[in-house]
């Protein structure tokens, strides 16, 4: 199968996509991607449009995104997460100030560090 073969306005080839025997990118990324196709029965354009790069990316208010990290935290779909600030540095300061607090409020992120160290707080011990 190529990427030629897809047409972008039909549902995903499951199991065209399944039984590619040259497939040698992430299984979890092609599993994840194949399940919401499933789920929501999406077209390969809708399936690009909501993974196109290969990660989850969360676009909203900030109880918004933090509903976000916070599903995918209970469901055991993530161990940690990576900001794509669109603007720099205020979209960090907007994320610290309206995000964070929620996420804390929600007993998700702690308010003050476990440890003397950075490594003592992500249960590392020290050295």
């Amino acid at each position: 199968m190529k990427v030629t073969d897809l047409e972008l306005d039909k549902p995903l080839p499951i199991d065209l996509i399944m039984s590619n025997p040259n497939f040698k990118a992430s299984e979890g990324f092609r599993a994840a991607a194949v399940r919401i196709a499933k789920e929501k029965n999406l077209t390969v354009r809708e399936v690009l449009y909501q993974n196109g790069g290969g990660h989850r990316q969360v676009v909203g208010t900030p109880e918004q995104v933090a509903d976000a990290i916070e599903t995918l935290h209970r469901e055991g779909a993530a161990d940690g997460f990576n900001l794509m600030i669109d603007v720099v540095p205020s979209g960090i300061e907007d994320f610290v100030e309206h995000v964070v607090p929620i996420l804390q409020k929600r007993g998700l992120l702690r308010r003050e560090p476990t440890g003397r160290t950075l490594r003592e707080s992500m249960g590392l011990g020290s050295q």
